[in-house]
């Protein structure tokens, strides 16, 4: 297909927060332009803004780089800074315990995308070895064993679908594969 890459660049630009958002948006995504399902804020100029959260912002940057936007471009750096910035696996950033298996499997992908083997995390004093981080923390989520033997995943905040193990399960089998 011939995309019009250029446009795909304009939207992403259009769903990224820059330096106006606030800090504590700057660099990430929100869902589409207009809507965050993160919610909204006012930033230090009383001006509305669609928050960042974690899975749109790993999305957003897996879409830069699928479009062949240079991993030192500014817009992949903002979006890596803040991923080091809100990084953690206990939840889903900006969302809570909502969509948080998805929002491992796309953080998997973007990161093994870019091709960051760490990222540096403020309050850390060594790089992050996020692959072994995550894969260790996937193993420890994982349900025992039913009578048939079989270990799942499923996430209590059943919001888009997270309550059905298949998918569940699916995100972190998909998850660990990109992280491997």
């Amino acid at each position: 297909a011939d995309l019009n890459w250029d446009a795909v660049k304009g939207y992403l630009a259009r769903c990224q927060n820059g330096a106006a958002s606030g800090s504590e948006n700057e660099g990430g995504f929100s869902y589409r332009p207009n809507e965050s399902k993160a919610g909204v804020v006012t930033n230090e100029q009383g001006i509305a803004v669609f928050r960042s959260y974690g899975t749109m912002t790993y999305a957003g940057l897996l879409s830069l780089i699928y479009a062949n936007v240079d991993r030192t471009d500014s817009r992949v750096r903002s979006a890596v800074d803040w991923a080091s910035r809100h990084w953690t696996l206990e939840e889903n950033p900006g969302m809570g315990q909502e969509g948080r298996y998805y929002f491992y499997n796309i953080l998997a992908k973007a990161l093994a995308a870019s091709g960051r083997t760490e990222l540096t995390v403020p309050d850390r004093k060594q790089p992050l070895a996020w692959r072994r981080e995550l894969a260790e923390k996937l193993v420890a989520l994982q349900k025992p064993a039913d009578e048939a033997g079989q270990g799942f995943w499923i996430n209590d905040a059943g919001r888009w679908q997270e309550a059905d193990p298949v998918l569940v399960t699916c995100y972190v089998i998909l998850a660990l594969q990109a992280a491997q």
